[in-house]
């Protein structure tokens, strides 16, 4: 089957700043630049921009997005975020622009509160009336966390603009063990007619001494037998470095009540724990074996740093991978990251690429008495993503969670050097989120 890949997706690059020693320059991203070449050419064309802009203590004010129109050859306006810092909340406010009217229009606002420890408590979401011009609520979500600040409960409310007030809509909890590691996460639904909660679904963990996952049980919940019955079972393999080397994704049949095979994927290393190869496979019903789906590769260069990720996917009636995705890193010689050049489509009969598009990141160096040199480069994309998985690439072993605007952590686990593709399931809806790698957290949005 044939992948499709969204190319007009924006790809951003995180640079990390870590306090080692004063006093020197870091790369602060001003301007990021996307350009589309001609099929099987070096013609390089404007496609789309990013640009930035920061207050005196380098926080990003606001993101403002053009597309190149090859017509008038100028950037035109396409949508922008404008961030307000409060004392323990931030504002996140999305425009539109109108090239008819010529002006910019709101379109939604997120406000989001923190504690002390900078954790999200509570989540407002507003959506534009343009006929009234004003703001009006849409959402909101409260956080509890526990004595060790772990996620005990997230609620979720409605606003009833009939009534003038707010609803329940749905509320998430979560279970730890004594090493404080989550064993499981349930998800409810508010019935209005009995005011009560009804259980909708939930997963249960295993973990090892180390906290990886060993096992996922997903279980939807049955009101006709009022219990859990199975749905997804995955399953975990590592290494000694505690490297996920072998996946195991089953479904529960309730025709004969027993799992059944689903995908599996098998992960080699490198001796600095860098992922080199992983494999992919679905289960064929029919043969009742395992059959090839996608392949990663990955190399890096003398300095651990990701340089090459190309995918291939298997073809069963050719009996061979053929070349779908490929990505290259551009490095320069302060080690910043300067480039990447993406390549989508393989074109049969030309033996190239059909998509090449490279994205430039331009830079300014400033000194800063606290922060000092991006030795971590991470690369988020697509972003947007329209498609059930997003790619992230870094340059050492991360642990990360997926979280969702109220603070909720949807995924965790563990990204490994270099190239990771993290599967977004149905239950992630449109929205904004937020992938928190190592105490670092950045947006992520999914527009299917």
């Amino acid at each position: 089957m044939k992948k499709v890949y969204n190319i007009a997706g924006t790809i951003l690059v995180f640079t990390f700043l870590w306090n080692l020693s004063p006093n020197q320059a870091e790369c602060r991203k001003d301007t990021v630049l996307t350009f589309m070449y001609d099929p099987g050419t070096s013609i390089k064309n404007n496609f789309q921009r990013l640009i930035y802009q920061y207050n005196a203590e380098d926080k990003v004010l606001e993101e403002l997005s053009q597309n190149w129109n090859p017509n008038s050859n100028a950037w035109e306006n396409i949508k922008k975020l404008n961030f307000v810092y409060n004392n323990n909340s931030t504002e996140h406010i999305y425009q539109v622009y109108d090239p008819n009217l010529n002006v910019w229009e709101f379109n939604i606002k997120y406000i989001l509160h923190y504690d002390n420890l900078k954790s999200i408590i509570a989540t407002f979401s507003q959506v534009w009336n343009k006929t009234d011009n004003k703001w009006e609520n849409t959402t909101q979500f409260f956080n509890i966390y526990s004595v060790d600040h772990f996620l005990l409960e997230t609620l979720q409310q409605s606003w009833h603009k009939e009534d003038n007030t707010w609803i329940n809509y749905s509320k998430e909890t979560n279970q730890y063990d004594a090493n404080n590691y989550q064993i499981e996460h349930k998800m409810q639904g508010w019935n209005i007619i009995t005011s009560s909660w009804i259980n909708t679904s939930r997963y249960k963990f295993i973990n090892d001494n180390n906290g990886n996952v060993l096992e996922k049980l997903d279980q939807k919940w049955d009101n006709s037998i009022a219990d859990w019955v199975n749905d997804v079972n995955e399953t975990y393999i590592y290494d000694a470095n505690n490297n996920p080397t072998n996946y195991l994704r089953r479904v529960w049949e309730n025709s004969n009540n027993q799992w059944e095979n689903h995908s599996q994927f098998i992960a080699t290393y490198n001796s600095n724990n860098q992922l080199l190869e992983k494999i992919t496979q679905n289960w064929d019903h029919p043969n009742n074996d395992w059959s090839n789906y996608s392949k990663y590769i990955y190399s890096y260069d003398l300095n651990f740093k990701p340089i090459v990720n190309y995918e291939q996917i298997w073809i069963s009636d050719k009996n061979e991978w053929i070349n779908n995705f490929m990505f290259t890193n551009e490095y320069g010689t302060d080690g910043d990251l300067k480039a990447i050049e993406y390549y989508y489509n393989w074109n049969f009969s030309a033996n190239y690429f059909d998509f090449h598009i490279r994205v430039a990141y331009i830079c300014t160096h400033v000194v800063n008495g606290n922060s000092n040199v991006n030795n971590e480069i991470i690369n988020i994309y697509p972003n947007p993503t329209h498609s059930n998985f997003l790619n992230v690439i870094l340059q050492n072993k991360s642990n990360f969670e997926f979280i969702n605007v109220t603070g909720q952590i949807l995924i965790k686990g563990i990204f490994q050097s270099g190239n990771n593709i993290l599967t977004l399931d149905q239950h992630i809806t449109n929205g904004l989120y937020f992938i928190k790698i190592d105490g670092k957290s950045f947006k992520v949005v999914v527009e299917r």
